[in-house]
């Protein structure tokens, strides 16, 4: 009788570990997934930053060469 429910209990812990390693593979491969998606979102927001930042440092040059023409002007 003890061997049966050895048995019957072996079964369900091995049934639960592989569906324990089922679902971290799951979780793993969705991990990456995400990690994926993140890193290449990451790269497009640097990119619009590395963009607002050229087009600031234009607008502080216009700014700056209209600021010397007033001078000159005055």
């Amino acid at each position: 009788k003890i061997d049966g429910v050895d048995s019957r209990l072996t079964t369900k812990i091995d049934s639960g570990i592989g569906s324990l390693r089922t679902e971290v593979g799951s979780l793993r491969t969705e991990i990456n997934s995400m990690k994926g998606e993140l890193v290449a979102e990451i790269r497009r927001v640097d990119a619009r930053i590395d963009g607002m930042k050229r087009e600031l440092r234009t607008a502080i040059d216009i700014r700056e060469r209209l600021a010397a023409l007033e001078a000159r002007r005055a």
